[in-house]
């Protein structure tokens, strides 16, 4: 297929036939249009510090690339309340490897992974990254009455970026990406599984780092060390740092040089058998009643409180002073709950109220609810099957050059795509 074909299917232009357009400069690119995108920018930039978005008067951005690229600026919008803010550095013919890297974002996002882009430049990659549909940090308010944008952040908008920077790296060099990676931690790395498992057509390799995989869970287990090492918001935390620090100096005293090496950490938690009461009254008094009561809790894990069943498996021995009272309150997660799930805006004082997050009667209705947005499928079952349409679609893509990019693949639409092509 030639390149003008490519660029009409990939970007929604009008496919032409006769001879390859010649590849278009950085400043045509924004007459292009990726699907649900738009591009409002496109800039030749030089070496130094990367200015501020062209046109805004906004401050430079605080990273440097030792490289001349386009910079390219541009929003997906999917649904009508997205707003997926994106951007894609391209380098130039000379210096392009032919591979593409996008890039993950860690908790709530909200802001374009720059440094991840400078450094991908600068190694000859096509890159991209994107605020995940939001501004801000670490706050939940974005959350409330948007679940549009909850679902592009747990989901979509990596696929809508790719796309599009595939389609502006097609037309820029005039030949399609030949290797596609992506790249994420913590959240990050839970958006790679996602992508695995939701968009396997999209990149070639994926590098999920510290994935926070079975992400209804995790939220759970947060908001529980939130409930349990600060009971009551705005109160001092059940049990003290320096408290914390002493319980894990102990348990390494006693766990750290079982593997053979005493380094600092214990490589097999569970291979650990440390008496925690001998730090209580009945021990050395190192630790209250209470205080003893609330490092236990956070062994114990999770459960139902009707049935008793484990939800979720607790902290581990050594972990003691990475305790943090302020996770679950900083990350807002029991108030994104509020937010996506019941459309309330829970303060922090109401999401503590077991009437309102539980591990009962809340717990199994929020997992199912959050879960296609922002877990990853695992396991045998229904889930898995998710990813046979697009496996098929791959296989349609190698014998025909034709991309197919929603199901179901009956005769019909195979028939429509070929006679588009």
């Amino acid at each position: 297929m030639g390149s003008t074909a490519r660029i009409a299917l990939t970007v929604g232009l009008t496919a032409v036939s006769g001879p390859s357009f010649a590849a278009l400069s950085c400043g045509q690119l924004t007459s292009l249009t990726p699907e649900a995108s738009t591009i409002s920018s496109a800039v030749v930039t030089p070496p130094g510090v990367v200015p501020g978005t062209p046109g805004t008067g906004n401050p430079p951005i605080n990273v440097s690339t030792g490289v001349t690229f386009c910079r390219v600026q541009g929003v997906a919008r999917p649904t009508q309340d997205s707003e997926i803010k994106f951007e894609v550095w391209l380098p130039t013919a000379a210096a392009w490897t032919g591979r593409f890297k996008q890039n993950g974002t860690g908790g709530y996002a909200g802001a374009t992974p720059y440094a991840r882009l400078a450094q991908d430049i600068g190694n000859g990659f096509v890159a991209s990254g994107s605020n995940m549909g939001h501004d801000g940090g670490e706050s939940a308010t974005w959350t409330l009455g948007h679940p549009e944008k909850v679902k592009d952040w747990g989901l979509r908008a990596h696929y809508y970026v790719a796309t599009a920077a595939k389609a502006l790296a097609l037309a820029f060099y005039d030949k399609p990406v030949a290797h596609s990676y992506f790249e994420g931690c913590s959240n990050g790395g839970r958006q790679a599984m996602m992508m695995a498992q939701n968009y396997p057509q999209l990149f070639d390799g994926i590098v999920a780092g510290a994935p926070s995989q079975f992400y209804p869970d995790v939220l759970f287990w947060l908001i529980w060390t939130g409930k349990v090492l600060t009971p009551v918001f705005g109160q001092p935390p059940a049990i003290s740092t320096a408290k914390r620090a002493a319980i894990t100096q102990k348990v390494l005293e006693k766990c750290d040089a079982i593997d053979g090496l005493a380094d600092g950490q214990i490589t097999n938690p569970r291979a650990c058998s440390f008496d925690i009461d001998a730090l209580g009254p009945d021990g050395d008094n190192t630790l209250t009643a209470q205080e003893l009561a609330t490092v236990k809790a956070m062994y114990a894990g999770t459960h139902n409180e009707l049935t008793g069943e484990q939800r979720y498996a607790g902290a581990k021995f050594g972990s003691e002073a990475f305790f943090d009272p302020n996770f679950a309150d900083n990350g807002g997660y029991g108030v994104f709950i509020g937010h996506y799930v019941y459309g309330v805006n829970w303060t922090a004082a109401q999401w503590r109220d077991p009437a309102n997050i539980n591990f009962s009667t809340v717990y199994d209705h929020v997992k199912q609810f959050i879960s296609p947005v922002t877990a990853a499928p695992s396991g045998a079952g229904e889930p898995t099957i998710r990813v046979i349409p697009a496996a098929v679609a791959n296989a349609f893509f190698s014998a025909t050059g034709v991309r197919m990019r929603r199901a179901p693949l009956n005769p019909e639409r195979v028939k429509a795509a070929l006679a588009k092509a």
